[in-house]
């Protein structure tokens, strides 16, 4: 392998990395957000359920990113 694909296939990593870590952060902030809408005096269901919404798209792009990110690892062991 040349150098310059080893520098690819690293850089893919470190986005793929990068890429988790921001999902894993929205995940986290998205759940502290619904139980504060939860907790309110006056829960807005419309905005519960619109915020659930982008809660499962973030767990499902986190899940996403580790999978592609564990596949470029191991391609990377491969070569």
């Amino acid at each position: 392998m040349s150098e310059k694909d080893l520098k690819i296939k690293t850089g893919v990593l470190k986005r793929y990395v990068q890429e988790a870590n921001s999902y894993k952060t929205e995940v986290q902030k998205q759940s502290s957000k619904i139980n504060s809408l939860k907790e309110s005096q006056e829960p807005d269901e419309y905005m519960i359920k619109k915020a659930g919404e982008v809660l499962q798209e973030s767990k499902q792009m986190f899940s996403l990113a580790s999978k592609m990110y564990k596949k470029h690892v191991l391609n990377l062991n491969r070569c």
